[in-house]
């Protein structure tokens, strides 16, 4: 009998991305694959975060997230059965509702996120980077860098609202 999905070994990745608010519509002709996408926040604090993903048409995701150092954030990442996540977000109220559109740039892809519900009207766009420092051109539709803007990350959005 083979391992449990919530006891497989996970890979940790280093995730290094740009962030930024999305200007304009320019990017939606662009839009090569579009998901919805549900998180709920189980454990949020200045370490380390936990939460659970459901996407359209992937494997349900648990994460954990810790502290940023050298440049990006330490992310583990291990499938969980789809019924759990979907009573995860039954059970807590802090989850987010976003659609995520995938959109080419050279050999990157970025990630547009359009959320929904109490955020709704907020649109960011994340790149992905191999490494710190990576450089690409960035499309027109780039608006403030919100990098380092704690306020835009997914944690803070759903436990405090749209940043003012």
């Amino acid at each position: 009998m083979g391992q449990s999905p919530l006891t497989e070994e996970s890979n940790m990745a280093l995730e290094i991305e740009d962030k930024f608010l999305v200007i304009s519509d320019d990017w939606r002709e662009e839009v090569e694959e579009t998901t919805l996408i549900s998180q709920t926040y189980l454990i949020t604090t200045k370490i380390i975060t936990v939460r659970t993903r459901l996407e359209t048409n992937r494997n349900a995701i648990l994460c954990v997230k810790l502290r940023e150092r050298n440049g990006g954030t330490p992310e583990y990442e291990w499938r969980m059965p789809r019924f759990l996540a979907k009573w995860f977000s039954k059970w807590s109220t802090r989850t987010l509702k976003k659609q995520r559109h995938r959109v080419p740039l050279d050999e990157l892809t970025i990630e547009v996120d359009e959320f929904l519900g109490n955020l709704t009207g907020l649109v960011l766009a994340e790149v992905e980077l191999p490494q710190a420092g990576h450089q690409y051109k960035k499309p027109k539709w780039f608006g403030k860098n919100v990098t380092r803007d704690k306020r835009y990350k997914n944690a803070l959005l759903v436990k405090f609202g749209l940043p003012s």
